[in-house]
Protein backbone atom coordinates (compact mmCIF):
# COMPACT_ATOMS: atom_id res chain seq x y z
CA UNK A 1 0.00 0.00 0.00
CA UNK A 2 1.50 3.05 -0.82
CA UNK A 3 2.06 5.53 2.14
CA UNK A 4 1.36 8.56 0.36
CA UNK A 5 -1.85 9.19 -2.12
CA UNK A 6 -2.72 12.80 -3.92
CA UNK A 7 0.02 15.02 -2.14
CA UNK A 8 -0.64 13.84 1.34
CA UNK A 9 1.16 11.39 3.94
CA UNK A 10 -0.85 8.69 5.21
CA UNK A 11 -0.20 8.42 9.42
CA UNK A 12 0.22 5.21 10.82
CA UNK A 13 -3.35 5.40 12.60
CA UNK A 14 -4.95 5.85 9.37
CA UNK A 15 -3.81 3.23 8.02
CA UNK A 16 -4.57 0.96 10.73
CA UNK A 17 -7.77 1.92 10.80
CA UNK A 18 -8.51 1.05 6.86
CA UNK A 19 -6.61 -1.89 7.41
CA UNK A 20 -9.51 -3.06 9.87
CA UNK A 21 -12.91 -1.18 8.80
CA UNK A 22 -11.80 -1.00 5.29
CA UNK A 23 -11.97 3.52 5.80
CA UNK A 24 -10.21 5.39 7.21
CA UNK A 25 -10.83 8.59 9.18
CA UNK A 26 -11.37 12.21 6.89
CA UNK A 27 -8.24 12.67 5.45
CA UNK A 28 -7.72 16.95 5.04
CA UNK A 29 -6.15 18.61 2.91
CA UNK A 30 -5.64 16.39 -0.60
CA UNK A 31 -4.17 18.12 -3.19
CA UNK A 32 -5.64 17.70 -6.82
CA UNK A 33 -2.86 16.71 -9.90
CA UNK A 34 -5.55 18.61 -12.27
CA UNK A 35 -5.77 22.01 -10.42
CA UNK A 36 -4.15 21.69 -7.47
CA UNK A 37 -6.67 22.85 -5.38
CA UNK A 38 -7.51 20.88 -1.76
CA UNK A 39 -9.49 18.90 -0.92
CA UNK A 40 -10.95 16.42 1.65
CA UNK A 41 -11.91 12.79 1.22
CA UNK A 42 -12.38 9.17 3.27
CA UNK A 43 -9.68 6.52 1.82
CA UNK A 44 -11.84 3.33 1.02
CA UNK A 45 -10.38 -0.50 0.57
CA UNK A 46 -12.86 -2.04 -2.06
CA UNK A 47 -14.18 -5.28 -2.24
CA UNK A 48 -10.95 -5.74 -4.94
CA UNK A 49 -8.60 -4.60 -2.40
CA UNK A 50 -8.31 -1.25 -4.38
CA UNK A 51 -7.56 1.95 -2.57
CA UNK A 52 -10.26 4.21 -3.34
CA UNK A 53 -11.49 7.68 -2.37
CA UNK A 54 -14.89 8.56 -0.86
CA UNK A 55 -15.88 12.20 -0.33
CA UNK A 56 -17.58 13.47 2.46
CA UNK A 57 -21.15 14.73 1.32
CA UNK A 58 -21.47 18.85 1.32
CA UNK A 59 -23.06 20.24 4.19
CA UNK A 60 -25.76 23.30 2.85
CA UNK A 61 -24.76 26.71 4.39
CA UNK A 62 -27.64 28.45 6.33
Amino acid sequence: MRKEFPGKNSSVSNVKKLLDTKKSNLIKGFKSKKNGNKFDAFLILNSENELKMEFPQATKAK
